[in-house]
């Protein structure tokens, strides 16, 4: 595995070799390992406008911190909460930096299996500390057939869920069940973004976040970031009403949303689905290739 960041503009390289040093601050980790856009090389600094308003959108940081143990630090929440005030300070705006935390045994696991996200990992990764205690497993190679198929699995399985979750959201909204409505919708927009990460990399988090969520399956497919956008207040708070329906919408009986609310976000999910599918296929023809 690598060690350098020579690839990098400067400025990058001691951003990247700052947020390690804050990890290993706080955590006693095996390895850091720098992976996705910024390791290979193809990160993506994207500035676009819609008429009066500009759009930005900068490739996140992905680092997997490699732990002893699955207790030894209760998850990457909160390794990533315990870091991401310092790391906010060093980083310019618009910059974000995604943590994951697994044990060693459990990385090695899937190595062995063929789990093509670590196997990824393992192969393009660049490994920015290293206690010496512990070494990769050799990464099995799935057959090319084999992970087409798992991607093409992935595909049909989450566009499908994604479909039905639709359909229980516009028959909500023409019950007048906005509450209900954005939830369905909220499922529906989940499994997009799920079918993205899958197909392309093999790995979900354990969250129903949309932000995160989103923020990790642009860097597969950047034409997501301009799906959701959120420079306008009213944007925000659109968003905002669509990512807090997966409790909000359920369990608070405060929780207030329009039909005009409903029928940008349904409208926007609609745009989603067609990024989705045609990010998925892109991926698979090239696996196949």
């Amino acid at each position: 595995m690598r060690t350098d960041l020579f690839h990098l503009p400067h400025d990058k390289q001691i951003e990247i070799r700052h947020i390690a040093d804050l990890i290993r601050e706080a955590t006693d980790p095996e390895m850091i390992i720098l992976f996705g856009s910024h390791a290979r090389g193809d990160w993506v600094e994207d500035r676009y406008r819609e008429g009066p308003v500009l759009y930005e959108y900068i490739s996140d940081y992905d680092i997997l911190v490699v732990i002893k143990s699955p207790k030894a630090e209760g998850g990457s929440h909160r390794l990533y909460r315990r870091v991401k005030d310092q790391i906010r300070e060093v980083l310019p705006p618009g910059s974000h930096v995604n943590v994951i935390a697994h044990n060693i045994d459990f990385i090695n696991n899937k190595l062995t299996e063929g789990q093509y996200f670590f196997s990824d990992i393992k192969a393009e990764g660049i490994l920015l500390y290293d206690s010496g205690r512990h070494r990769l497993a050799d990464a099995k190679q799935l057959p090319a057939e084999e992970r087409t198929r798992i991607a093409q699995d992935e595909h049909r399985r989450w566009l499908k869920s994604a479909e039905v979750f639709y359909k229980q959201f516009e028959f909500a909204v023409g019950l007048k069940e906005y509450s209900n409505a954005a939830f369905q919708l909220h499922q529906a927009v989940e499994r997009l973004l799920t079918a993205v990460l899958l197909v392309h990399a093999g790995h979900k988090p354990k969250t129903h976040d949309l932000a995160d969520l989103e923020k990790l399956a642009t860097a597969h497919a950047p034409a997501l970031v301009r799906i959701f956008p959120r420079a306008t207040d009213q944007e925000r708070d659109r968003f905002d009403l669509l990512n807090r329906a997966y409790v909000d919408a359920r369990y608070k009986p405060d929780y207030k949303i329009t039909a005009e609310d409903l029928d940008y976000l349904g409208s926007r999910a609609r745009q989603l689905r067609t990024v989705v599918d045609e990010a998925c296929k892109k991926k698979i023809e090239g696996l196949s290739s």
